[in-house]
């Protein structure tokens, strides 16, 4: 099969893919393009192959995230099983083949669903999980309601060992401050981050204004008294912690 046959349909899925953010039907055809390939036996060993399953594959999940944000649980389902099933049939699957799924996933609060597929991914290390797919579980534990969303974030960041990021990072934190429990491990987490050993992965600006907004969130949920005035302090806390950080001095100089 010449490769440029092969671009050629890629280029029409991918055009598919992206028009599945608008229009239903679009991610079928862009699937029915790899579909008419797979009847060449040459198709599974072209180098272009993975290009054309990850495009269709994207525009699942662009379909998915359409109906999940409409409320339309059924077409979201529905959007999401024929990813998987094509997810599934793949031959080799390329690092960006999981990232799509975890997207997926992530896109539609199943950060279970993300956490067994990267689960997969570091049993077989085929392939390695990158710091990418790390994090895009990360920002699914953040975003759960689930009660274990914030011990799952954790323990995910420790076995992270050298590869967190500022990212990951700050994704943790955006758990724990976002649930309704204790902040108590606010303190351990920030503190790992501020003691990096890279200066580019220590908290910023960013980190810290996710911080004060969900803090400020759980304020106005809070009806006691006490229960505001806890979180209050936590807040001042965090702004002193803040101005004395060298981010904020870098800041404030600029």
């Amino acid at each position: 099969m010449p490769d440029r046959h092969v671009i050629h349909y890629g280029i029409l899925a991918s055009m598919m893919s992206y028009a599945s953010r608008h229009d239903d039907g679009m991610a079928d055809q862009a699937r029915g393009v790899v579909e008419f390939l797979e009847k060449d036996p040459r198709f599974q060993g072209d180098p272009h192959a993975p290009a054309l399953y990850n495009a269709a594959l994207l525009a699942y999940v662009y379909e998915a995230e359409r109906h999940y944000r409409k409320g339309d649980a059924f077409h979201a389902q529905t959007a999401r099983s024929k990813c998987e099933a094509l997810f599934d049939r793949m031959g080799w699957k390329d690092p960006i083949a999981f990232s799509i799924m975890l997207k997926l996933y992530n896109e539609l609060d199943q950060a279970g669903k993300a956490q067994e597929l990267l689960d997969r991914m570091e049993a077989t290390n085929n392939p390695a999980p990158s710091v990418m797919h790390y994090n895009t579980v990360l920002n699914a534990w953040a975003k759960s309601s689930q009660p274990h969303s914030v011990d799952r974030a954790v323990t995910l960041l420790r076995r992270m060992e050298g590869m967190a990021d500022r990212f990951s990072y700050t994704s943790t934190l955006d758990a724990i401050v976002r649930s309704t429990g204790s902040l108590d491990r606010v303190e351990e987490v920030l503190q790992q981050f501020e003691n990096n050993s890279n200066p580019a992965c220590r908290p910023d600006i960013v980190t810290y204004n996710i911080i004060f907004n969900n803090l400020c969130r759980r304020i106005n949920q809070e009806e006691s008294a006490q229960g505001k005035a806890k979180l209050a302090d936590w807040i001042e806390s965090f702004l002193r912690r803040l101005r004395s950080s060298k981010q904020f001095v870098a800041v404030a100089g600029d």
